[in-house]
């Protein structure tokens, strides 16, 4: 063999060694990376704010059913007028904006109810407002033993 085919040789097993040696190098770096590595999950729980109101009555002829206001006068007199106080307390996790939207079955009853506009309540406030109920006069007095009506309160998100 001659001196440049010796060099030649030797070049190609030196580039085959070099070769292997990175192979291989490449390969425990590739098993050691994967050993050390791993892949974390994050899972994201998002809670939106809860619209919640508790109504009650403070004073009054009256009941509340959801948010509802059940009026019921006993043996009313032409021109009696009743007054019943509520409350409303936001018990919720944001701010909300109250109003009292109708009466139903008023059956000629004249009422007056609070908030006619609307009303915002942060978290945790909560106000008294007044209904007032005026019974038809003498004229159009139907009498009965018992009136009953109901008046609708509205509840809604502040920011709507």
């Amino acid at each position: 063999m001659s001196g440049m085919a010796k060099k030649k040789s030797q070049r190609k097993i030196f580039i085959v060694l070099l070769s292997l040696t990175l192979l291989f190098s490449l390969s425990i770096l590739g098993i050691s990376f994967s050993d050390w590595s791993d892949r974390i999950s994050f899972v994201p729980t998002i809670k939106t704010g809860e619209l919640k109101a508790d109504i009650s009555i403070v004073s009054g002829p009256a009941t509340v059913v959801g948010n509802t206001i059940n009026f019921t006068a006993a043996l009313a007199g032409p021109g009696d007028t009743f007054t019943v106080v509520y409350n409303v307390k936001n018990s919720g996790f944001i701010p909300i904006k109250v109003r009292a939207v109708e009466t139903l079955d008023a059956d000629g009853i004249l009422t007056t109810i609070e908030p006619v506009v609307w009303q915002t309540l942060g978290l945790t406030e909560s106000n008294d407002y007044i209904m007032i109920v005026e019974m038809p006069a003498a004229a159009t007095f139907k009498y009965s033993d018992t009136y009953t009506f109901a008046a609708k309160i509205e509840i809604e998100q502040w920011n709507i």
